[in-house]
């Protein structure tokens, strides 16, 4: 046992008298924040971003509100793809393959979400916005946070 546990054992026996210890040892906190899950979040996002699409997002917001993560990816566009945007067939494509891509990222997308949150996700929405180069996802989940 260490030192620690050792001094906390003491204070809290002469505070609330034995504890059954096994008990305890064994209560897991919950110690993220909102701004802590929020952060990892969108960490992770940049890192799909970089990895699986060769992308890159400057501005990724993550905001947990009640059971709801909604994530707003600005700048989303590749050089490539804001030069095919000038014609509106142009603007249709890409946001067709901006969609068929976010279709294949999902998975990982839930995944992240899952294995930060501990919640399962009920419920994905997402949006492309090609003229303001952004994307805007909601994933609603089956418990507050």
């Amino acid at each position: 046992m260490s030192n620690h546990l050792k001094s906390l054992k003491i204070i809290l026996n002469s505070v609330i008298g034995e504890v059954d210890w096994v008990v305890v040892k064994n209560i897991k906190m919950n110690t993220k924040s909102k701004q802590d899950i929020e952060y990892k979040i969108s960490q992770e996002i940049s890192k799909i971003l970089r990895t699986q699409l060769g992308e890159y997002s400057d501005n990724i917001i993550v905001q947990i509100i009640e059971d709801n993560i909604i994530i707003r990816i600005k700048n989303i566009l590749t050089p490539a793809e804001r030069q095919i945007i000038g014609k509106q067939e142009g603007v249709k494509l890409v946001s067709e393959l901006k969609n068929n891509i976010f279709e294949k990222v999902k998975p990982i997308l839930e995944k992240i979400i899952i294995n930060t949150t501990n919640a399962e996700v009920i419920d994905i929405y997402s949006s492309v916005d090609i003229k303001n180069n952004e994307r805007v996802g909601v994933f609603t989940l089956n418990k507050k946070l």
